[in-house]
């Protein structure tokens, strides 16, 4: 066997010894209603449960993606439920709370009564749909999995693109379609932009998805061209990333990711029970926040209903690695690899990954959100105020000098005087 053949056989027994020991997934919501529809739209009667809350097939949708996750991960967790092996958090919003919900009854669809909690006084009585546990987070200060909290750095690398020469040229050459589809669809002219083909497109989504009748305007060559731009769009802005850094998904959810793996690895090295499998209830925001800031830009449609970003950590003997997939499809575990940038594999080695990453997260998302110019005024206000201190101690020094030295000149003359009135002739 020649070195190279042995070298190459080596590294695939390394490879299909590796385990999978711990998982972090990101999924966005299932099936909803439109969040907001354009002036014109006809079927508000149609979304019976409100705008922006999750349908009936959105549950089935996440319900199954709940048995996909078992299926591929369940070898993960003990037979029974163990609440300490696992945790759960969603966005405050009510869709992403009920997809959490659909997904754990999915996740969790083959167990028993008697697998759940083995302390139970009755457990005859105990539902078939268990209920489990999972946590959501304050809107008020989600950096994380809901665009609720205000980050003028992201406004502001917003502004920055939107600026830029080439979207402006990209706003011109698209400006009269999009005139005349928001013209259509009943908006008035300082709303034709591309916020207005958003509104469209996803009240089209959700109308095609709950075979709602779609006016006659809104043809299929339309709404191709409707994809087109808005595609074009989100690729210049949303997976920009300085964009995504600051956005949901972005830094701050990458940071939590990468502590949760440091905390795992410190826990297994320990020996200590730890959590093995993270589920995150969220927005498509989100997952296009994550894909930009590690710049996986090949996909520029919106992600589809519970579509995920999965976090892999092998460990193949005392060794970890990293593999990173993006889950784009609704219905089925299809999962297309992520290369973090700095990573010179897909599996990318523990010590690679941090490195790899750490420009790319925050620790401290309330801090990085600040304004670039309220940072820069601080910092002009401090580089004032120290040079006002130096100028003061100066002055303050230059002062004493003078006092000194006029103070030793009227003592001379003192002395002089003295010494001329007493000196022996």
């Amino acid at each position: 066997m020649t070195l190279t053949a042995a070298v190459l056989l080596i590294g695939l027994v390394q490879r299909v010894s590796a385990e999978v020991v711990h998982v972090q997934t990101v999924c966005r919501h299932g099936d909803r209603a439109p969040t907001e529809v354009y002036p014109g739209y006809e079927h508000l009667d149609h979304w019976a449960m409100g705008l922006g809350q999750l349908t009936y097939k959105g549950m089935d949708q996440c319900r199954e993606n709940g048995r996909l996750f078992r299926e591929r991960y369940g070898h993960l967790l003990s037979q029974q439920y163990t609440p300490d092996e696992v945790q759960l958090v969603s966005s405050s919003v009510a869709r992403c709370v009920l997809s959490a919900s659909a997904f754990l009854a999915g996740f969790f669809h083959d167990l028993q009564p008697e697998d759940v909690f083995q302390d139970y006084a009755d457990q005859d009585k105990y539902p078939d749909n268990f209920p489990v546990p999972f946590l959501t987070l304050d809107a008020d200060s989600d950096y994380y999995l809901q665009s609720s909290v205000t980050c003028p750095a992201h406004d502001e690398a917003v502004e920055e693109v939107t600026s830029s020469p080439e979207y402006v040229k990209f706003q011109a050459r698209n400006q009269e379609f999009m005139s005349r589809v928001c013209q259509l669809a009943g908006y008035d002219m300082q709303h034709w932009d591309t916020r207005c083909l958003t509104r469209i497109e996803d009240t089209t989504v959700c109308d095609i998805s709950h075979g709602v009748a779609l006016p006659g305007w809104l043809t299929e060559e339309l709404r191709a061209n409707i994809s087109r731009v808005r595609a074009e769009g989100r690729s210049l802005v949303a997976l920009n990333q300085q964009v995504a850094f600051h956005q949901v998904g972005g830094g701050a959810f990458l940071g939590l990711l990468v502590q949760n793996i440091r905390d795992y690895v410190t826990a297994d090295q320990a020996g200590t029970p730890v959590t093995k499998f993270n589920f995150y209830s969220a927005h498509d925001t989100t997952v296009e926040g994550f894909l930009g800031n590690v710049q996986h830009t090949s996909f520029t449609a919106n992600p589809p209903y519970t579509a995920c970003i999965v976090v892999e950590l092998h460990k193949t003997n005392d060794s970890f690695a990293v593999q990173t997939w993006f889950k784009n499809a609704t219905g089925q575990m299809s999962l297309d690899p992520i290369r973090i940038p700095g990573c010179t594999d897909l599996s990318c080695p523990l010590d690679q990954f941090y490195s790899a990453t750490e420009p790319l997260v925050t620790t401290h998302p309330e801090e990085s959100c600040q304004s670039k110019n309220v940072l820069l005024v601080l910092l002009v206000t401090s580089e004032m105020a120290a040079i006002t201190v130096i100028a003061v101690l100066v002055a303050g020094l230059t002062l004493g000098v003078l006092l000194f030295l006029l103070g030793k000149s009227h003592a001379n003359r003192r002395h002089s005087r003295h010494k001329q009135h007493y000196q022996p002739l």
